[in-house]
């Protein structure tokens, strides 16, 4: 009994102290961004992605491809920073050449 109240009080416990909103005026941006789009998936996991205006689906596209592969977003945004040499090379290389 005292460990179904105990689950009740931390589940409730989100709804009773919300997070406070952001101070970060780019984050404010970003939220707003993510409202004015919808993506649903189907059966077979793929995102059918709406939005209100072209860039709302633009943002929303990327979204669902940051969901689905992070892994290739990231390398693909650490090799247009020309800095993916750096994030390839093992570290054990690095303490022979040194």
């Amino acid at each position: 009994m005292k460990r179904i109240v105990l689950l009740l009080i931390l589940a409730a416990a989100p709804a009773a102290f919300p997070f406070p909103p952001p101070d970060n005026p780019e984050a404010v941006h970003w939220q707003q961004q993510a409202r004015n789009v919808i993506i649903t998936r189907d059966n077979w996991g793929i995102a059918h992605v709406h939005g209100k205006t072209d860039a709302d689906a633009v943002f929303g596209t990327i979204y669902a491809q940051a969901e689905d592969d992070f892994n290739r977003v990231e390398t693909n945004y650490i090799n247009a920073m020309g800095r993916l040499a750096e994030a390839k090379v093992s570290p054990k290389f690095i303490r022979t050449c040194a």
